[in-house]
């Protein structure tokens, strides 16, 4: 009976068990063969990656006084990848072959830094910071730094799944050097790699009907000039040096960013490049977008709006090139003819904004690279900014500090007279300079005053009054008005030299009696750029006060209407003048105008101008060429220099000045005096 309970409790077991057994293996055949391909797609897709890319915000936008548009950004398109790291090295390798020949079939440029030619030789034109980057990827796989070319080229073939590749030669190097940028980002810390940028939308829709899982394209901005004036004033953008990366890098900046260079790109860097995004994005084992957020929200650059009126600024430009033109084709040998650079500069007297600020030769900044070398190798230095950084004597446009510093000290008056016998014979015989009329004529100027003296810029009366006042107080007033000093604009300068015993120190040459007279006039040591020249003729207007001179006029937000800096005057020296010396000088310059030697350019014009003109000697045989100005002789607004190189008599380019003169008078456009700052109120 046992027994027979026993071998029936077996047999139920059996056939549990065995029913068991087939269920298992019948969802197995069910997981596995009937519907394995789809579990195990479905499998896959729970697998989640998460990437992060940085996202370069806009950079800021540039702008006139007024508004005017002087630089924006465009949007562009640029091919880059997505996250790679899951990928077969097949699948990697075909994708950048179709992107290599859509590249070559819309002409366009990738990006490329392996310094491996095709032949597997090293490229010895590679940039410091290219062979910096490919010591760091050898050493990133742990490869002999002194590997020859062909023996670096198979390890890459070997590490990219390249070895038994039917590819060319030439196309296995295309291809190892796009993977060599991809995998450089993992090497260093720098901005995610982007394959082809500003890519043509013919080129966007093949990359899409293709449907290439590895490729994005990515959405980004360009700098567009609107203007090809100021070029000088805006600078450009350009890559990091190490150097910079050195200085950027506590701000957050990648290595390959670009900045800006030279202008208000460079001074105002910190407002205009914004502050970068970070993207988040979820990706499953295929390749396939989960899910996209924004970590970090780009935020884009701020808008600089400048002091510069765009409209003076391309008379300036324009009238100053044509008036070196001229002299080069009609002027006589010595006197104009060999006339080189130059330069305008127009400030508002009273808060010594910028208005125009001109140098000559100048270059576009949009085809500033395709022109490089040309620009670089031009005598005539056009890269350089002669309103800001170039040095020159003033000539007789510097009287006037003689004539203030000599009536404010007493050592001349008002009423004294002079007389002017030709040659100045007070340090005879070791020293007689002449008069510029006795040279030219052989007569003199006779028995003037001050106000005669300015009007005919006669050398023999300020040689006198410069002995008299000493040359400490000459440069007390020299340094009052700006001349040899950082005059504040945000952009780079010159200090220049202002002419005296201490800045003859250590150069082995004495000061003398000869050199002072000679510093009266504008001569010996003194060399200044125009821009100080400029700050130095506003502040004689404006009866002594000098401030920084300044290109911002604000700054804003992008994002939101709101002010983000505004300029706030600073007052840098304040000198005191009389109101007599004050008035004498105006007086001595107004008549340069009327009736002196500026008259041919001013004489009739209908708004009372005090100018002075200056024929500075050079090393050369040619004398450069000043002009300075202020309008209207009452409550002065705008004052004006003008220089050329080798440009003869001042007034020969006081042409240039009216024009800008003209500009800020008559033209309807002219808005320079009140900026319209309603833009962010």
């Amino acid at each position: 009976m046992d027994e027979r309970k026993l071998s029936s409790r077996t047999v139920i077991m059996a056939v549990i068990i065995f029913i068991c057994i087939s269920i298992c293996v019948l969802n197995l055949i069910n997981l596995q063969v009937v519907n394995g391909a789809t579990y195990l797609s479905e499998a896959e897709k729970v697998v989640i990656t998460t990437s992060y890319t940085t996202v370069n915000a806009a950079r800021g936008e540039v702008f006139d006084r007024n508004g005017v548009p002087l630089i924006t950004n465009r949007t562009v398109y640029s091919l880059g990848f997505k996250d790679i790291r899951q990928a077969e090295d097949d699948v990697i390798n075909s994708t950048i072959f179709e992107l290599l020949k859509l590249c070559d079939l819309y002409g366009a440029q990738y990006n490329d830094t392996l310094p491996l030619s095709a032949g597997a030789y090293y490229l010895s034109g590679a940039s410091v910071t290219n062979r910096e980057r490919f010591d760091s990827y050898k050493a990133y796989f742990g490869w002999d730094q002194d590997l020859s070319g062909p023996e670096v080229m198979k390890k890459m073939l070997s590490v990219y799944g390249l070895t038994n590749s039917s590819y060319d030669k030439d196309t296995l190097r295309k291809i190892l050097g796009v993977r060599y940028e991809l995998t450089l980002r993992n090497v260093l810390n720098i901005a995610p790699y982007i394959f082809c940028e500003d890519v043509g939308t013919q080129m966007i829709a093949a990359v899409q009907e293709r449907g290439f899982s590895l490729v994005s394209v990515i959405a980004g901005s360009e700098r567009v000039y609107n203007t090809k004036y100021a070029a000088h004033i805006l600078g450009r953008l350009g890559h990091m040096t190490a150097e910079d990366y050195e200085r950027l890098r506590p701000l957050g900046y990648d290595m390959d960013e670009l900045i800006g260079k030279g202008g208000i790109e460079e001074a105002f860097e910190e407002y205009l490049h914004g502050k970068r995004g970070l993207l988040e994005t979820k990706t499953n084992a295929n390749g396939e977008i989960v899910s996209e957020r924004y970590v970090k929200e780009p935020q884009a650059g701020s808008d600089v709006y400048l002091t510069v009126d765009i409209g003076m600024q391309a008379v300036a430009e324009d009238s100053l090139k044509a008036c070196i033109e001229k002299l080069r084709e009609t002027a006589d040998s010595g006197a104009g003819q060999e006339a080189g650079g130059g330069a305008v500069v127009a400030i508002d007297v009273n808060t010594f904004e910028v208005l125009a600020l001109a140098s000559y030769p100048t270059y576009d900044l949009a085809s500033y690279s395709e022109n490089y070398n040309d620009l670089v190798e031009d005598p005539l230095k056009p890269l350089l900014n002669r309103a800001t950084q170039g040095t020159y004597e003033p000539g007789s446009t510097f009287k006037m500090v003689t004539a203030t510093a000599a009536l404010e000290s007493g050592a001349i008056k008002l009423d004294t007279h002079i007389t002017d016998n030709g040659v100045y014979m007070y340090y005879a015989p070791s020293y007689t300079p002449v008069c510029w009329i006795h040279t030219k004529t052989g007569g003199t100027h006779g028995t003037i005053n001050v106000i005669d003296a300015l009007k005919v810029s006669c050398n023999y009366f300020f040689y006198e009054s410069a002995r008299l006042t000493g040359i400490q107080t000459i440069d007390r007033y020299a340094a009052a008005f700006g001349l040899g000093q950082k005059t504040g604009i945000e952009i780079d300068e010159s200090l220049g030299i202002l002419a005296g015993p201490e800045a003859r120190q250590g150069s082995g040459r004495a000061w003398t009696g000869g050199d002072t007279i000679q510093a009266g006039i504008g001569q010996s040591d003194n060399a200044f750029t125009p821009l100080q020249l400029a700050c130095y003729v506003a502040s004689v207007s404006n009866g002594g006060n000098r401030y920084a001179a300044h290109l911002m006029n604000f700054i804003t937000s992008r994002s939101s209407p709101r002010l983000v800096q505004e300029h706030q005057s600073s007052l840098l020296s304040k000198t005191e003048i009389s109101d007599e010396t004050y008035q004498a000088v105006m007086d001595g310059m107004l008549e340069a105008s009327v009736s002196g030697t500026a008259s041919a350019v001013f004489a009739n014009y209908p708004i009372k101008v005090a100018s002075k003109t200056g024929s500075a000697q050079t090393s050369l045989r040619f004398d450069n060429a000043v002009f300075v100005c202020c309008a209207p002789r009452e409550n002065p607004e705008i004052a004006i220099v003008v220089i050329v190189e080798k440009g003869g008599q001042g007034g020969l380019i006081g042409s240039v000045a009216k024009d800008v003169l003209d500009y800020y008078c008559f033209s309807p456009d002219a808005s320079a005096v009140q900026p319209d700052n309603s833009l962010v109120r």
